[in-house]
């Protein structure tokens, strides 16, 4: 059984087409990148998955499912949500509380998630950061006292925190320099590998890809234009979207 199968998604914003006839699946433990140039609709198909879609946006076809179940109202995300569904987004300081230290925020999405007393949950904060290689001595910052790089790995933390089968990284290093960025990609892809989750990595950066994820599938205007594994994408890409991604990285 696939984890996430998505079959004809269609969204519009304002009468506007986002996403159309949107198809894709992504099986247990499966690294899926989805690529595409600015305003392809990488991300309100993230949003659509995760059940975030905008105030404005308006689901106007298609079949989401997960794990099986089908997901068509708000409800029916809220036990996903967090706990069998992680996400990571560009602005890492918008998903941080500004008022909680890293510490406490990540102990707040644990104690919510699972059954566990004061000591388990610090045990498992303590755990989690040092996966994605926080540095304890910051544990107690505030998000606006670290650095992007900082912040981007508290928020992995947190949306690893309730084991999720699924992580959706949307654009989550952008904004970083490019050896930040490889870090917080490698600890993603090791968080992936160490606990068979699968990830959605959006990214419009086709160089991101290789080695971190098994398959892609390239977004533009709204459309699935081409799927295939990820070295056969890369060495022969088939169209003129992805030729012109690869051209771009080299």
């Amino acid at each position: 059984m696939s984890l996430i199968e998505v079959e004809d998604l269609a969204v519009a914003v304002g009468g506007r087409t986002m996403l159309a006839g949107v198809s894709l699946t992504l099986a247990p433990g499966e690294r899926l990148a989805l690529v595409g140039p600015s305003g392809s609709g990488k991300s309100m198909f993230a949003a659509a998955i995760a059940g975030l879609l905008p105030a404005r946006a308006v689901r106007v076809g298609g079949t989401i499912r997960f794990a099986g179940q089908t997901l068509a109202a708000p409800p029916d995300w809220q036990p996903l949500r967090g706990r069998r569904i992680g996400m990571v987004f560009q602005e890492p300081r918008r998903s941080l509380n500004p008022l909680l230290s890293i510490r406490d925020q990540v102990a707040d999405v644990v104690a919510r998630h699972q059954p566990l007393r004061p000591k388990q949950v610090a045990a498992q904060v303590a755990g989690l950061l040092e996966d994605v290689r926080f540095p304890p001595v910051l544990a107690d910052a505030l998000p606006h006292e670290l650095s992007g790089g900082l912040c981007q790995r508290a928020a992995v933390a947190a949306a690893l925190a309730g084991d999720p089968a699924l992580l959706i990284a949307d654009e989550a290093t952008t904004d970083l320099d490019t050896p930040t960025q490889a870090g917080i990609l490698d600890l993603i892809d090791s968080a992936a590998r160490a606990r068979g989750m699968a990830v959605l990595l959006i990214t419009h950066d086709i160089a991101v890809v290789a080695g971190r994820s098994d398959r892609v599938a390239a977004l533009d205007a709204g459309r699935i234009v081409e799927t295939g594994a990820t070295r056969a994408m890369l060495d022969a890409p088939g169209s003129a979207l992805m030729r012109g991604l690869v051209a771009a990285a080299r």
